[in-house]
């Protein structure tokens, strides 16, 4: 597994402890300070006034950038031009005894070596604190600062030319199932060995990266991307071995995002960004990689603005509630309707709730639609039996709904709150909220069926549910969905 090459930017970093001909030039300023500093002492008077202090300069300047060794050459070279040769009194003549001079040098030379000491020892915790703000704590491989370092330099390297960046983010989809299975002690573990286990993959070109606890990045430097895809896998197949935490052998799921940038066109916080989007829609296909289009990124902003508007949406009252009547073929009436959600946007138009409902069930915001959802359905069926309709109006109810305990007793309310007749309303869920908690679920259908609400279940066909499952429910209706009609199609 090959390591980043981190990039020294900062003058500090740069100088602090120079190479090749960085030290050079270092050298050679310093010899120049001790040289200026020997010629302003003698044109001064001598070493009988202050200035041969000048000398501590070129001293503590050896000591930052060559630490003992350095200063103490420096620190001798002030010495001896400061040395016997060196007039006390220029002026006068007079010469210096024997214990100035020697006298001088100790003291050049001891501050030399606390100098060089003081260095070391901050040049040590400069070189830690730099490890520790380049590198994960959990897996010991760098991080995301690392990893934008890295992209910054390939992506703005003169030579480069026009060779893409390749960046590949890899997540671990079950890793908060693990974590909520074994308990958050086991994190840490989890980590560490998801990170060792691909660095052990083969795969000499690459560089990994731990961007966060159940997310890595790996990089490659001139590789093809249907190489860099194989490598991936080569990960990927390193991985399916199971783990052992705590005894217990645990397997991880993994969706891989792959984005390729060109310099001068894209920046390191957009490489990375661009491979998370694909590492979620990866995810969300349920494929094993993908890699990245603007078309999901454009999608992911733009559903991303609609959730940080759709409170204020809620307040200004755009959701609105359509009624689709349900035709009974047999007597060819209406036998009811269904209440399907809309959200009239002031910009975008009129909104489906495939639109935004999926990104509110992840937020708080799904309680308000929900509850919106529920107040408007039971108003405009107390309207209808008012005026003497009589019609059975169906609403959706999501997994999060069936779930939420404080939502529950609010819609039951609701009932009462409007007098509306129980029977004239019907519950739909669809198949996979069912899956979800079919305990919960049982539950919460048979307090509803006891009040006399009407229970549906939509889609069926577009998940796992058997037959046997469905008769411990207290279902009214079932409502099968287009697509098995379409696998059970026979050929004439």
């Amino acid at each position: 597994m090959a390591e980043p090459a981190f990039t020294q930017d900062s003058f500090l970093e740069r100088w602090r402890s120079p190479t090749g001909h960085r030290a050079a030039v270092a050298w050679l300023a310093i010899l120049l300070l001790l040289a200026g500093a020997g010629i302003v002492i003698y044109h001064t008077g001598g070493t009988s006034a202050v200035w041969p202090h000048l000398m501590y300069v070129p001293i503590i300047l050896a000591a930052g950038m060559f630490r003992v060794a350095g200063a103490v050459l420096a620190a001798l070279a002030a010495g001896i031009i400061l040395g016997p040769f060196m007039p006390l009194d220029t002026a006068a003549g007079t010469s210096q005894s024997l214990a100035n001079w020697t006298i001088r040098l100790a003291f050049f030379l001891v501050t030399a070596i606390l100098a060089g000491l003081l260095s070391r020892w901050l040049n040590r915790e400069l070189d830690r604190a730099r490890y520790q703000s380049l590198h994960d704590e959990r897996t010991g491989l760098p991080n995301l600062l690392a990893l934008e370092n890295v992209l910054t330099s390939a992506l703005h390297k003169p030579d480069n030319g026009r060779q893409p960046v390749t960046v590949a983010m890899i997540t671990v989809s079950n890793f908060l199932d693990i974590v909520n299975t074994l308990g958050y002690r086991t994190t840490q573990e989890i980590s560490r060995k998801v990170a060792e286990r691909m660095c052990s993959a083969d795969v000499p070109h690459l560089c990994i990266y731990a961007i966060a606890r159940d997310r890595f990045a790996v990089t490659a430097g001139d590789v093809e991307l249907h190489d860099f895809v194989g490598y991936c896998r080569r990960i990927f197949e390193h991985l399916q071995r199971p783990f052992d935490i705590e005894g217990i052998p645990v397997t991880v799921n993994m969706h891989i995002g792959i984005a390729q940038s060109t310099p001068g066109h894209a920046d390191a916080d957009e490489t990375v960004q661009k491979a998370s989007v694909a590492a979620h829609t990866a995810g969300e296909r349920g494929a094993l990689y993908h890699t990245y289009s603007q078309r999901y990124d454009k999608r992911s902003v733009e559903r991303l603005k609609l959730l940080g508007s759709l409170s204020e949406a809620i307040k200004r009252g755009e959701l609105q509630l359509y009624y689709q009547p349900k035709v009974s073929l047999k007597t060819r009436r209406v036998s009811g309707v269904e209440g399907l959600l809309r959200w009239k946007h002031s910009t975008d138009g009129l909104l489906g709730p495939g639109q935004f409902i999926t990104e509110a069930e992840q937020t708080w915001l799904v309680h308000p639609v929900s509850l919106f959802v529920a107040k408007a359905a039971t108003r405009k069926l107390k309207q209808w039996q008012s005026s003497g309709i009589d019609l059975k109006l169906s609403i959706n109810f999501t997994a999060h709904n069936i779930q939420d305990v404080s939502f529950v007793e609010e819609f039951l309310e609701l009932l009462e709150e409007y007098d509306v007749e129980p029977a004239c309303l019907e519950i739909e869920l669809t198949e996979r909220t069912v899956l979800t908690e079919p305990e919960k679920a049982s539950e919460v259908l048979n307090r509803f069926k006891a009040r006399g609400i009407g229970v549906s279940i939509d889609d069926f066909g577009t998940g796992y549910t058997t037959i046997g499952a469905l008769r411990k429910l207290p279902l009214d209706t079932l409502k099968i969905a287009k697509a098995p009609f379409t696998l059970w199609r026979l050929p004439r």
